[in-house]
């Protein structure tokens, strides 16, 4: 059972406390993936996407929802739309990476060129390359297409 996935087995009677350990360390090695978008469509999009995939996903329309979401859940990544309402992805990341709680934690940006040049200017592209963990993925793209590069960086986050 092992080779093919299975995480742990319990022999009946099954005990209510082995049962709720094992469940609690299947959650535990399960990360979050934090998803913040300020168009609700394309955060439905990704969310149902990423949960098709087996991902566990929190999902937020506003940058400071999203910096409290992953100050209390340290996530594996975070999907940030540079284009938030409240608080724009820059400023978001800004802020991440001067707290000790995630400073660390990949962050995939999205958003439009046009977006990156309003927002960062010329010298955006060269701006985002001080920032350490930091990967831009230009819309359109395809949801399979995010996913992966999500899917990688928790991976080696994980290393």
């Amino acid at each position: 059972g092992m080779a093919l996935g299975v995480f742990d087995y319990l022999s009946k009677p099954i005990d209510t406390q082995d049962l709720l350990s094992v469940v609690r360390r299947a959650l535990d090695q399960q990360e979050t993936i934090l998803v913040a978008d300020a168009d609700l469509e394309t955060l439905d999009r990704v969310r149902m996407a990423m949960q098709q995939r087996g991902l566990r996903v929190r999902t937020t329309m506003r940058g400071e929802r999203a910096l409290r979401l992953a100050q209390d859940i340290r996530p594996a990544v975070v999907v940030l739309d540079l284009g938030l309402p409240d608080l724009d992805g820059y400023r978001v990341i800004r802020r991440l990476r001067h707290d000790q709680r995630t400073m660390h934690v990949p962050v995939v940006l999205t958003g439009s060129a046009s977006l990156f040049k309003e927002k960062l200017g010329d010298e955006g592209g060269e701006l985002l390359q001080t920032l350490e963990g930091v990967h831009v993925v230009r819309r359109p793209y395809s949801v399979d297409e995010l996913i992966a590069r999500v899917q990688t960086l928790a991976t080696h986050a994980d290393a």
